[in-house]
């Protein structure tokens, strides 16, 4: 009798380890949920197999399904205002192409570019945060949308209206 309510505690226990590992996310943070999704694509295109894509543009086959645990992305891109904070605040390179260092005229709000992994994953340290993996990309990238072609699902685009 003892050693099942051991094992019924145990599994209690381990049934509620998950949901407490998903706390709310961060201020401008959203947290993706854990669980399997699949990653990659199952479906081939007629040209893939003509050879006539680079290599790769097929190495997201097979598609694989995969666990995540929850874990929070921003919700909007790093701005180039928010990345010359940073350029600002830790003396790193500004992107080569901003004239005299500056962000271009009315770009504020413009997702930062021609920054490379190393910048990012710096900004990334200064700001708090990290780079997400390829896989929590794209769960995240799905929106929910499990094994869908399109983004709006497999439904084609009506062109008749």
């Amino acid at each position: 009798m003892n050693k099942k309510i051991i094992f019924t505690i145990l599994c209690c226990v381990c049934a509620a380890v998950p949901i407490a590992a998903q706390t709310a996310a961060p201020e401008a943070m959203v947290l993706i949920p854990a669980g399997k999704f699949w990653m990659g694509r199952a479906f081939s295109i007629f040209l893939d197999s003509g050879d006539l894509w680079a290599r790769d543009k097929i190495d997201n086959r097979p598609a694989n399904n995969i666990y995540l645990d929850a874990f929070s992305i921003d919700k909007y891109e790093v701005t180039n205002a928010d990345y010359a904070n940073f350029v600002q605040a830790t003396g790193a390179k500004q992107p080569w192409h901003w004239p005299q260092g500056k962000i271009p005229s009315e770009e504020e709000k413009f997702p930062v570019a021609n920054v490379n992994w190393y910048e990012a994953t710096d900004y990334c340290k200064w700001a708090g945060k990290r780079l997400p993996t390829e896989a929590e990309w794209e769960k995240a990238a799905r929106g929910g949308l499990d094994r869908a072609q399109y983004a709006w699902r497999d439904d084609t685009i009506d062109k008749s209206t």
